[in-house]
């Protein structure tokens, strides 16, 4: 794309903005009552207040939008949302997200989420404007839902631990959102929150730590009474907001609701408007998101907004690396480099934007960033190999002296590991092998660096008897990436056939994970042998009874269990 095609697209781009935008208006405008939106992921005390309050004026009806997904499971938290958007019947004026927020909404249940990333997609296609873009208000309330850069004096290795011990974030997870927080690199989540919540015309949230719901009631209790005391009802104050959306300007930031102002008076409270979709920032991160666009495209617009600018240390462009990471993450692997090199050279040679992306990195602590970045430098040409592998090693080797319990640095192999199927090429394979770093050993499987010696290793490590919870966890995160590559010789089959016994007679009545895993790693056999017959006529026999139903129906055809049932 070159640069008029890439106006003509801008420019399409701001027109369906401005339709979308007059739309809006007179949908609302036409309403007799207006629609009160609950997204609680945690404490329903706010919304609660606003059901109170409002039914008494009379004309609001109200949605709580959990109730989409009342049974969902633990992969599918923001199931919630996507049916709540597909669900056009609901049309959302005021919004109250409630929950703890860390770069995501989250309760303390465990139960729904709600991530940053999901409402900047929907935002960009556009394909949940009923929920998040609609709302004349939007009330965010958790700690840090507007928040800037800005230190506000947390104790980060506090911070870390409340998030890993009482919010059971994981320990990767919890540095991405202490970096996301505090550190230069990506848009904050107050820029983000604008983004997501495009077309609304009052945004309400908090700068830092935010009240526990029971102990905010009476503050939004006040807020309702101040409003209907000012303009003679609620909903008076809506019409008044439905003309200002229809007359939206740069102006209208300046415009502080002093009712929200003065009843939460005390606490770390900020106001923002939504994006109006035209804002560079906006369009770029929607065009960087686009998967429908190819990733050439995408690239050249990487190229394009870092030309935009000549200022060294522009802190503006900090905002698009992290972007840029998850966008190469997603869809660029080593062998692509060379396919791609026409579009990466440009972006390699930019050199205010490399010795930018350098000085940062030096300053950079948190380990998973750290490996994106080095990642994202070593793709687009800012890193050698062997620059990047310095980084990347020293990112997870690093880390059990921070880490003493956790054996974080085994850990993040894990995880990052299944983000980029690449990552063992950062690594000796011998060096590993010879250390005498337990944890380092045990990094093979997740680096994809497996050999037969290897492989034979840890299916015999995974069939002792005698394993540690902890051991068994981090063995957990090898078998993951090993599991369908193992082939078990006789005696091992025959001890994991034990396996499954000893656990069945611990929990004769439930099912366990390491079921999923043995009947995994069985599959792996070229034929089903002999020994093997008495055990997948017990697992057929016994499956209703012992809740494992599933897992022997998913094997089923792979074992040909049917063959071996007399």
């Amino acid at each position: 794309m070159n640069f008029s095609q890439f106006r003509l697209v801008v420019g399409v781009f701001v027109i369906l903005s401005m339709g979308r935008l007059s739309a809006f208006a007179e949908d609302v405008n036409n309403q007799s009552t207006y629609t009160v939106c609950g997204a609680t992921m945690n404490s329903f005390d706010e919304f609660e207040v606003f059901k109170q309050e409002l039914k008494r004026e009379g004309g609001f009806i109200f949605e709580e939008l959990t109730d989409n997904a009342p049974y969902a499971q633990t992969s599918q938290r923001e199931e919630w949302f996507h049916n709540s958007c597909r669900n056009k019947q609901i049309q959302c004026d005021i919004l109250i997200v409630s929950g703890h927020f860390g770069g995501h909404f989250f309760g303390d249940n465990q139960k729904y989420d709600l991530y940053l990333s999901t409402l900047e997609n929907a935002s960009c296609q556009n394909s949940c404007s009923n929920i998040i873009n609609r709302p004349l208000e939007t009330f965010l309330f958790g700690c840090n839902t507007l928040a800037g850069k800005k230190d506000d004096g947390r104790n980060r290795q506090e911070y870390r631990r409340l998030l890993i011990n009482e919010d059971h974030i994981p320990p990767d997870q919890a540095d991405r959102i202490i970096a996301a927080r505090y550190g230069p690199w990506g848009g904050t989540w107050g820029d983000r929150m604008v983004n997501g919540f495009r077309d609304v015309v009052n945004i309400y949230g908090y700068t830092s730590r935010s009240p526990l719901g029971k102990n905010n009631k009476t503050n939004v209790r006040r807020y309702i009474r101040e409003i209907q005391k000012n303009y003679g009802s609620y909903k008076n104050y809506l019409d008044k907001l439905l003309k200002r959306r229809r007359n939206f300007h740069s102006s209208n930031k300046d415009m502080k609701n002093k009712e929200f102002f003065t009843s939460f008076a005390g606490q770390l409270i900020h106001q923002e408007q939504g994006s109006r979709g035209q804002e560079q920032y906006y369009q770029d991160v929607c065009q960087l998101k686009a998967e429908e666009k190819s990733i050439e495209d995408r690239l050249k617009l990487v190229d394009h907004i870092f030309n935009r600018s000549s200022k060294v240390n522009d802190p503006d462009r900090l905002k698009y690396f992290l972007i840029i990471s998850e966008m190469i993450q997603q869809n660029v692997t080593f062998v692509d480099r060379m396919r791609l090199q026409h579009v990466l050279e440009p972006i390699a040679n930019f050199n205010i934007v490399r010795e930018q992306f350098l000085e940062g990195l030096a300053k950079t602590e948190s380990p998973p960033i750290l490996i994106d970045l080095a990642i994202l430098g070593h793709t687009v040409g800012w890193l050698s190999e062997s620059q990047a592998a310095q980084v990347v090693r020293e990112a997870l080797y690093n880390l059990d002296e921070k880490h003493p319990n956790a054996k974080y640095g085994q850990y993040l192999a894990c995880v990052s590991g299944q983000n980029y199927k690449d990552l063992g090429r950062y690594f000796n394979y011998d060096e590993i092998r010879e250390s005498s770093d337990s944890y380092k050993i045990e990094m093979i499987g997740c680096l994809h660096m497996v050999d037969e010696e290897s492989k034979n290793f840890f299916l015999n490590k995974y069939l002792q008897s005698n394993l540690t919870r902890e051991e068994k966890f981090d063995l957990r995160l090898q078998m993951f990436n090993l599991q369908e590559e193992l082939i078990p010789n006789e005696q091992q089959i025959s001890l994991l056939i034990s396996k499954y016994e000893a656990h069945e007679s611990e929990q004769p009545d439930g099912c366990y994970y390491e079921l999923g895993q043995v009947m995994t790693i069985l599959d792996n056999l070229p034929n089903v042998p002999p020994q093997l017959d008495q055990f997948y006529k017990k697992l057929e026999r016994d499956k209703n009874r012992n809740q494992c139903d599933h897992i022997v129906e998913k094997h089923r055809e792979k074992v040909k269990l049917v063959s071996v049932i007399k």
